[in-house]
């Protein structure tokens, strides 16, 4: 139902093309986090009940992202903890 893929420049065109349109034939897949390694930024792609994939972005150390396939929220905070971001400056 849920998967997650932390980009790299290396394979951020992918995963966002042909590895999603591939994950899209799987019924049972309904939600997509791509996590941005290089600053605190994840994309969410949810499928609705009439199959359209609907995309929300959240920037900031300080987002919470609602997961509907777990009944979670996921904070950003948590997503990156430990993780050495670069400098915004």
């Amino acid at each position: 139902k849920l998967i997650v893929e932390v980009l790299s420049l290396s394979t951020e065109a992918h995963d966002r093309g042909d590895k999603f349109l591939y994950y899209r034939s799987i019924p049972e897949f309904s939600e997509y986090l791509l996590v941005n390694q290089y600053q605190p930024w994840v994309d969410h792609y949810i499928k609705t009940e009439r199959g359209e994939w609907m995309m929300r972005s959240y920037q900031g150390i300080d987002s919470m992202i609602e997961l509907s396939t777990v009944d979670q929220q996921l904070s950003l905070t948590d997503v990156y903890e430990d993780v050495e971001l670069a400098d915004q400056t």
